[in-house]
């Protein structure tokens, strides 16, 4: 998925040289975690609520000290045709929350691991229907009859990995509701079940 189908579009946007003060009323008036800093539409720095706090646990004068003294930069900017695992990788390495979305210097967005999140609970839900699919397959194979073709389609099927639990799905793939078919163990059966029932000619001597 494209980032520019995940990333919020309105950011809100402080100028460098303004205010913590003003930062703060910005945040709590406008309900976000962030500020994107730009001057004359570029990109400078990135503020959030924790930078506010870093602030004043330094004793600094919120009314004084200005934004650009306690935002994050350089800023790791994506494009929006980025991939969103593109951005969690990023994300992963570099220890953030956020990343700017922009492209030839403009501000489109903004990216946060709540939006990957939802994204990955999504492609999760996706993955276990898929799975239950593929268990309610097997199943109706093996109720036809079909246990030979079925055993290598059910292998498959558990395959995929261990206890999915999603939306109240219960199937573990530690439990086997079928018998496996093995033909060649099937056919040494036969072969020694035949030895053991044959009557050897010497047998019927004297």
């Amino acid at each position: 998925m494209k980032l520019q189908e995940i990333m919020v579009p309105n950011v809100i946007e402080v100028s460098p040289d303004e205010t913590i003060g003003a930062a703060a009323k910005r945040m709590r008036e406008k309900s976000v975690g962030c500020l994107v800093a730009t001057l004359s539409g570029a990109v400078k720095g990135i503020i959030t609520d924790r930078d506010l706090l870093a602030c004043l646990e330094r004793n600094h004068d919120p009314y004084r000290c200005v934004v650009s003294a306690h935002m994050s930069r350089p800023v790791i900017v994506l494009r929006p045709d980025e991939e969103h695992g593109t951005a969690v990788k990023v994300m992963g390495e570099r220890h953030i929350k956020r990343l700017v979305v922009a492209e030839h210097g403009k501000l489109l967005g903004i990216v946060s691991l709540s939006d990957l999140t939802a994204v990955a609970h999504d492609e999760a839900a996706r993955v276990g229907a898929a799975c239950e699919f593929i268990v309610d397959v097997v199943g109706a194979q093996i109720h036809q009859g079909k246990i030979k073709s079925a055993a290598a389609t059910a292998r498959s099927a558990f395959a995929v990995g261990p206890c999915l639990n999603v939306q109240g799905s219960t199937f573990n793939s530690a439990e086997k509701p079928y018998e496996c078919f093995d033909e060649a163990q099937h056919e040494r059966k036969i072969s020694n079940d035949f030895t053991r029932s044959s009557v050897r000619p010497e047998a019927l001597e004297g």
